[in-house]
């Protein structure tokens, strides 16, 4: 699978204001970016990484990890 091209200053930029604003919000940040290992991830027909779905087992990895925050009074 080829790499996901992506600005990654940028991203990281954003990703990095988006917990600073919860945190400042007093909302629950749940960092997920690496749960989800990259063979898990779908692929598009040209072989790319599918950034919008996931394999059976990276949905399910998910899913625990949300219902798991939720569980402990993170919703």
């Amino acid at each position: 699978m080829r790499p996901f091209f992506h600005p990654r200053a940028a991203y990281d930029r954003e990703h990095a204001w988006l917990a600073a604003e919860c945190t400042a919000r007093g909302a629950r940040w749940l960092d997920l970016e690496l749960l989800v290992p990259a063979g898990l991830w779908g692929e598009t027909n040209n072989f790319a990484p599918d950034v919008f779905h996931f394999r059976v087992e990276g949905h399910r990895l998910l899913g625990e990890a949300v219902a798991a925050a939720l569980a402990e009074g993170g919703g």
